[in-house]
């Protein structure tokens, strides 16, 4: 950590993409940064994605299990069982279609 005064966060990246391009490469720099800065990180991505595979190659934890691609009230449950399990105190999108699924997750995540 940088500062005495800055407490950890544990932040979950959202990034289901399959592509590997502007926003994907920044995904994967930030949760990196991150991690060296001493915050938790984990990135939510697709299996087998080259942000799945460049997450692994620099050792930031990756959730493929997490469903990112449908908004429903079944994965809204999931995506809320991720969020209790990893003990998630900030998501950050990085695709703007995720909007709505966040939206969602709050109704079933006490604030």
């Amino acid at each position: 950590m940088t500062s005495n005064s800055v407490k950890p966060i544990k932040i979950a990246h959202l990034c289901p993409q399959k592509s590997w391009g502007g926003a994907e490469i920044y995904a994967v720099d930030l949760a990196d940064r991150q991690k060296n800065q001493g915050h938790e990180t984990v990135v939510w991505a697709t299996k087998d994605s080259p942000v799945h595979k460049h997450c692994l190659s620099l050792g930031i934890p990756v959730r493929t299990d997490v469903p990112l691609n449908r908004f429903n009230l079944f994965n809204l449950k999931k995506m809320r069982k991720a969020i209790e399990e990893d003990q998630i105190t900030h998501l950050h999108l990085h695709w703007s279609k995720l909007v709505s699924s966040v939206f969602g997750i709050k109704w079933f995540v006490p604030v």
